[in-house]
């Protein structure tokens, strides 16, 4: 994490590519948390999950592109609460991989000692 005084220092060039990575992996975030939202309708509706076929071609960039940034940027408070939020959000990230992984595995353990 770059200082406020190093952070004054680093060429305008790198900072500005920090901002759009930023700004892109944010929008990504978005992308993936509203397609989960209309999975979630979509699922509300009683349709078949099969024919279901809006998934997100780049489920882990957005998380890891706003994590990266924040190292140049979290100097910025906003940009630490943003990106937090945004990391949080995000359906596709490497997060809620690892919990969807996990809830399958206590899943299928919970239905075989039930049978």
């Amino acid at each position: 994490m770059l200082s406020p005084t190093e952070l004054d220092a680093t060429a305008t060039v790198f900072i500005g590519l920090a901002w759009v990575f930023f700004v892109a992996g944010g929008f990504i975030c978005v992308l993936n948390f509203k397609l989960f939202l209309d999975w979630v309708v979509y699922r509300m509706k009683k349709l078949p999950e099969e024919s279901y076929k809006y998934i997100s071609p780049i489920p882990i960039l957005g998380s890891l592109f706003v994590a990266l940034t924040l190292g140049t940027l979290a100097s910025i408070q906003a940009t630490k609460i943003i990106g937090a939020v945004l990391i949080a959000m995000d359906m596709g990230g490497i997060h809620w991989m690892v919990l969807g992984i996990c809830y399958q595995m206590l899943r299928s353990a919970y239905r075989r000692i039930r049978k």
